[in-house]
């Protein structure tokens, strides 16, 4: 359990119990899930979630907080992302723009997410908020700063069928390395460092249950210039672009090409997020039939940090019996002319 101060007694947060799965119902509609992603690509209840949260445990699980202290009770969800080095904040109640005193109950469970998250080995906390002035303040009261903004488009109508485009082929295992590098080149290290490149790539459902998702990428030169991702899920599909920006200009082409392969409809729209920093490929989508469907920010809390440490240099061939201070003098050579091997005396 984790303690948290409170102006009068104390707070104890600690993890969702059996008993509790009943308080968790009731708070499950005055919540808020976190991430465009998580509400309209793989939404999941917040009580199925904390049942198998508890069935699974950690790591594997997610892992659900409960704060129940004079009447107020709060309810806090996160889940491990990139081999549990990041954990990713999924739900939180009450909701903040219906609750006077949300704001502080957050901020108490967010500050032991951490604090559990850094004891299981965890590096940062991630939410993908919704872009308000008062919930980013809330989270930047609890450590939390802006990494990046988003502008979620939706499509709901059907692409005529398209050609496809040269170069552009499905991605095969073979082509990682280069996948790679086209990160380094398209996202800002600070995004990528986090493992969020591709977020819905890393967020897609996975197993013999989960739809194969169509990847692309589009060679140009020689070099991986584009990747692009339709994932398909259970009522939409989710569009993920990487473009060098050199070549973002001309990705309209390969973006026709990859939504003419899926039956977009009102009832199965396509949703797609463009990160503010990749300039120029929202009107793209807009060119394309997009529509604005909503902002977000990417906030980060980090746990640990790295620091240089000076570390003790032993030298075990240097006896402690030897003075390191005296002069060295050279043996000389013999009188015959030759020379003998030069020994070191010490002392």
């Amino acid at each position: 359990m984790v303690a948290v101060e409170r102006d009068r007694g104390c707070s104890v947060v600690r993890p969702l119990g059996w008993s509790d799965l009943l308080t968790l119902r009731r708070m499950q509609p005055k919540g808020t899930t976190l991430d465009v992603r998580r509400t309209t690509f793989a939404p999941a209840s917040p009580l199925v979630v904390g049942a198998l949260g508890l069935v699974l445990h950690q790591p594997i699980g997610a892992t659900t907080l409960v704060d129940k202290v004079d009447g107020e009770v709060g309810i806090a969800q996160a889940s491990p992302q990139h081999s549990g080095r990041t954990w990713d904040v999924r739900f939180l109640a009450p909701n903040i723009a219906h609750s006077p005193a949300a704001a502080r109950i957050w901020q108490r469970l967010l500050g032991a997410l951490g604090i559990l998250a850094c004891q299981h080995g965890a590096e940062r906390l991630l939410a993908y908020v919704p872009e308000d002035a008062f919930t980013e303040d809330t989270f930047r009261g609890a450590g939390f700063e802006i990494v990046a903004r988003e502008q979620v488009f939706v499509l709901t109508a059907p692409t005529s069928p398209a050609p496809e485009p040269t170069g552009f082929r499905k991605l095969a295992a073979r082509d990682h390395q280069e996948l790679r590098t086209l990160v380094t080149a398209a996202v800002p290290s600070r995004v990528s460092g986090m493992g969020e490149a591709t977020p819905t790539r890393d967020r897609a459902p996975k197993g013999f249950l989960a739809s194969a998702p169509k990847e692309y990428i589009w060679v140009r030169g020689g070099n991986v210039g584009a990747y692009v991702g339709v994932f398909a899920g259970p009522a939409c599909y989710w569009l993920e672009i990487l473009v060098r920006p050199d070549l973002r200009a001309e990705i309209a082409p390969h973006l026709r090409y990859a939504l003419s392969t899926i039956d977009c409809s009102p009832q199965s729209p396509v949703f797609c997020a463009i990160p503010d920093h990749v300039a120029g490929t929202g009107w793209i989508l807009r060119a394309l039939g997009f529509e604005p469907y909503a902002r977000q920010a990417l906030m980060s809390s980090r746990l640990v940090s790295r620091v240089q440490v000076r570390a003790s240099v032993v030298f075990p061939g240097l006896e402690s019996s030897i003075d390191t201070s005296a002069p060295c003098a050279l043996a000389p050579k013999n009188c015959a002319g030759s020379t003998s091997t030069e020994s070191v005396f010490v002392g």
